[in-house]
């Protein structure tokens, strides 16, 4: 039989303050997107008088549609690989019946837009470098019947569902999980399919999983750490 536990509020100890950083050549980095999708703004082009049969027409200046440069957001994983957005917006001028004024209008989601029916918004993959997970270090409750001699194996999660899988951790010689003590497992481990964002910022969440029937107790509210490569 196998025992599951999770213990939450993990960190990492210490990260590569060096990262790679996949960019796209071909998109731009200006623009301003701070503009709410399809609403009017405030600004009034042009009064139309009510003798003009269709006053929509003055509204269509020369030049009056236009579509922005893209903007690449920065690839959110510190290490691992995740998803990069890239945007731009389309504007374009016209008529309001209601205030009887030429109005400027911004587009920033839908495909279906005055700019040729062009795409605004993108999802890439991206990657940084690979997280390499070097230690990690628990502690067993100082309770009694908390220790075990049975095996411990440990998956480290994101709470997008990815996760590390790192396996049964076994000091060899030494009695480890024993009453009270705190014991430190090296690893060498590469992990590519997930992403974590910052330094500060570590997995989401560790789930442990015993064999055989013997159970163990960590130490609750005490932090599983996990430490990458410097």
């Amino acid at each position: 039989m196998e025992n599951f536990m999770s213990f939450t509020n993990t960190t990492i100890s210490s990260l590569s303050s060096s990262s790679s950083t996949t960019t796209a050549p071909k998109l731009a980095t200006t623009g301003n997107l701070s503009e709410t999708s399809s609403q009017f703004s405030a600004t009034t082009l042009v009064s139309t008088s009510g003798s003009n049969p269709d006053p929509a027409i003055d509204c269509k200046t020369e030049n009056s549609t236009r579509l922005s440069e893209w903007v690449q957001q920065p690839c959110p994983c510190y290490c691992g690989r995740g998803v990069q957005t890239s945007s731009r917006y389309c504007t374009w001028v016209e008529y309001n019946s209601t205030s009887r004024t030429c109005m400027n209008r911004t587009e920033t989601e839908s495909d279906t837009n005055p700019c040729d029916n062009s795409t605004l918004y993108y999802e890439e993959e991206c990657f940084n470098k690979t997280c390499v997970l070097t230690e990690l270090s628990h502690k067993t409750a100082d309770v009694e019947y908390g220790a075990t001699d049975d095996g411990v194996s440990f998956k480290a999660y994101m709470n997008s569902g990815n996760y590390c899988h790192i396996g049964e951790l076994d000091i060899g010689e030494i009695n480890d999980r024993e009453r009270g003590w705190v014991d430190v497992y090296p690893l060498s481990l590469n992990c590519d399919n997930i992403c974590i964002p910052s330094t500060s910022k570590a997995f989401d969440y560790i789930a442990a999983t015993i064999s055989n029937q013997d159970g163990w107790i960590p130490e609750y509210g005490r932090r599983i750490s996990i430490v990458t490569e410097l």
